[in-house]
């Protein structure tokens, strides 16, 4: 369901999150600004301490299109059933290529 009838295409991004190190605020601060100033904040280092990403290959998995009809109103329902064939299209596309990228050993969660 769309109001448009546009494909949606399956897509997932591997090898980005070793361009960079993040650091993870074990008491809260970086959370409680982060809520006081309604925008996500954290510290990132890349290549030699600065935020530049490390030279790592990045691959874009391209799944099959989802053929969407068009809906002009569409029901809670209908999107919801949309966004689940979408993410199931995309664990698809990561299970199908994981093990030729060397990530045989990871498994998708969606939270």
């Amino acid at each position: 369901p769309s109001l448009v009838g546009i494909p949606l295409v399956p897509a997932y991004s591997v090898g980005n999150s070793e361009a960079f190190n993040l650091w993870f605020d074990p008491f809260g601060v970086m959370e409680g600004a982060s809520r006081q100033l309604q925008t996500s904040l954290f510290i990132y280092w890349g290549r030699l301490g600065l935020p530049i990403p490390r030279r790592v290959n990045v691959t874009l998995l391209i799944g099959q299109p989802i053929q969407v009809t068009k809906v002009e109103d569409p029901t809670q329902e209908q999107v919801d059933a949309l966004h689940e064939q979408l993410l199931c299209a995309m664990k698809e596309t990561f299970d199908t290529h994981k093990a030729a990228l060397g990530q045989g050993h990871k498994e998708m969660v969606f939270v």
